[in-house]
């Protein structure tokens, strides 16, 4: 009789389809991030969207949730975290987008799965393969031809260093959220620990950007502008940190990380429907090549059950 590989893992899981959504909730949001912006400070508009995003998650929380606690010893540690995955992050983003250009800040962000597996090969949280590190490669490469496809500029020059610097540490920050949050994501739920992280990150915002607050015109933005907000709060900030978590809490941070090179390709779309630009032949091959990254990985997990349900049969 040949052994049976059991309950084969399936390629594609509800976890990938959720970090699929994510990542194309995210790939929309800086389209209506930058139409909003015509009317909103971007200050303003960033401690508003979180406002609601933190609003969506403790309405869910108390609903799903009976024990929305944490153990006290684990407090200060989640708040830390929940600050630098958002109000830290928030801030280097917000101030790293207005000062370089648009090809260095997608090249930059391109390297939070690499920067998140540093990570883990310091801290000794996730192994890295070969076989990721091909796949993280390949996506990279895929994330250099579509900002080549679009024409930004990709500069060094003294002018952008600043915002350089500003969207490395954006990178940084992220990356550091991603990895760490895996050891609470072991003990508490994606929902309650997205719910701290966020709640932290809004209250910073509150005290730190109450100027902008008080100084932006609420009554001059147009419903389609405040519609562009609850998306970017409730979809982009709620729902895809949840998701995010998720992925971290069931395939690790390295293949989380990973998906967010997909975000790029959903943005280069959203703006060629929505704010009329172009999509190129380059555009679509980096795309093949991010896609290419994720089925690399993927298949690395399918090969690596199938042979531990052969040895499990065999023992």
């Amino acid at each position: 009789m040949e052994p049976s590989l059991g309950k084969k893992k399936k390629s594609f899981q509800m976890v990938d389809l959720l970090l699929l959504i994510t990542v194309i909730i995210w790939g929309i949001n800086p389209t209506v991030v930058k139409i909003s912006l015509r009317e909103f400070s971007p200050f303003a508009f960033n401690a508003a969207r979180y406002v609601v995003a933190t609003v969506v998650c403790w309405v869910l929380l108390l609903w799903i949730e009976k024990d929305w606690r944490v153990h006290r010893k684990d407090l200060i540690p989640i708040l830390v975290i929940g600050l630098f995955g958002n109000f830290v992050n928030q801030t280097f983003f917000i101030i790293g987008v207005n000062n370089t250009t648009a090809g260095n800040s997608s090249l930059i962000m391109a390297g939070v799965p690499m920067i998140a597996a540093i990570i883990n090969g310091i801290l000794k949280i996730e192994k890295i393969s070969e076989r990721v590190a091909l796949g993280i490669a390949t996506s990279f490469a895929g994330i250099l031809l579509i900002i080549l496809g679009s024409g930004s500029r990709i500069s060094l020059v003294d002018q952008y260093f600043y915002g350089n610097l500003m969207m490395m540490g954006n990178a940084i920050t992220w990356s550091f959220y991603t990895v760490i949050n895996k050891k609470y994501l072991n003990k508490y739920s994606a929902l309650r620990l997205t719910t701290y992280g966020v709640s932290v990150g809004t209250l910073c915002m509150l005290i730190f950007w109450s100027g902008a607050l008080r100084t932006q015109d609420w009554r001059s933005i147009s419903m389609i502008n405040y519609g562009g907000m609850f998306y970017s709060g409730a979809l982009s900030i709620a729902a895809g940190t949840l998701f995010w978590n998720l992925g971290i809490e069931k395939v690790g941070s390295t293949k989380t990380s990973l998906f967010s090179n997909v975000t790029p390709i959903v943005s280069v779309i959203c703006g060629g429907i929505l704010l009329q630009e172009s999509f190129k032949l380059l555009q679509g091959a980096g795309a093949l090549l991010i896609f290419a990254g994720l089925s690399i990985v993927n298949r690395k997990e399918i090969k690596e059950t199938a042979v531990a349900a052969v040895e499990e049969q065999s023992v």
